[in-house]
């Protein structure tokens, strides 16, 4: 409840990027980042991003999100908007990352390729790249443990919202410039804010 009020405040006042940290215990945080995206709907926020299990939420809600314009950034494999796989390494594991070729405004600001870490790059002893496992999706960037994923960025436009799939580290203290950049233009990209707005 507190949240359904601070959110609109911080939103009038041009905040727009609130983080939150789950509680692992309310298993992965599915419910809590349900209750959350909930919250956001009402509250005006231009983007809702996904990193724990947010699992069975309708269709229903998705679309109304994007028929109104907004946009979903779903990071790594629990979230279960769009069809993905993974696969692991050991933890500090270099991850070689290159864009696809896409012109893509997700790709503003950042190199041909670089060197990074898979998503599961805190609080676990593997690493894990994750990719969008229906070929009918863009390849925007792809990357290699071994073999080369493609999909690793990928997106949806759905006129006006939009989705953004993001398979690789790009938070954090382990996440560099160039990572950082990357979640940035998701979320600008997919909220139709920011530089993109």
């Amino acid at each position: 409840p507190i949240l359904k009020l601070e959110l609109p405040t911080l939103y009038a006042c041009g905040v727009k990027t609130v983080g939150m940290v789950a509680i692992g215990a309310w298993g992965y945080g599915g419910c809590e980042n349900y209750i959350l995206a909930k919250l956001m709907w009402d509250a005006g926020a231009d983007v809702v991003i996904d990193r724990f299990a947010g699992v069975d939420i309708p269709t229903s809600d998705y679309d109304t999100w994007f028929d109104d314009g907004h946009g979903l950034v779903q990071m790594g494999d629990w979230p279960d908007y769009f069809p993905n796989d993974y696969e692991g390494r050991l933890a500090g594991h270099p991850l070689t990352i290159t864009v696809g070729g896409h012109d893509h405004a997700l790709t503003f600001d950042l190199p041909g390729a670089w060197v990074g870490r898979g998503f599961w790059a805190y609080g676990w002893d593997n690493d894990a790249l994750g990719w969008v496992s229906d070929s009918s999706y863009p390849n925007i960037i792809q990357a290699r443990y071994g073999s080369l994923r493609g999909r690793v960025v990928s997106a949806r436009d759905y006129a006006p919202g939009r989705a953004v799939y993001l398979g690789l580290n790009t938070y954090g203290s382990l996440a560099g410039a160039v990572e950082k950049t990357l979640l940035q233009n998701a979320v600008d990209w997919s909220g139709s804010c920011g530089r993109f707005g």
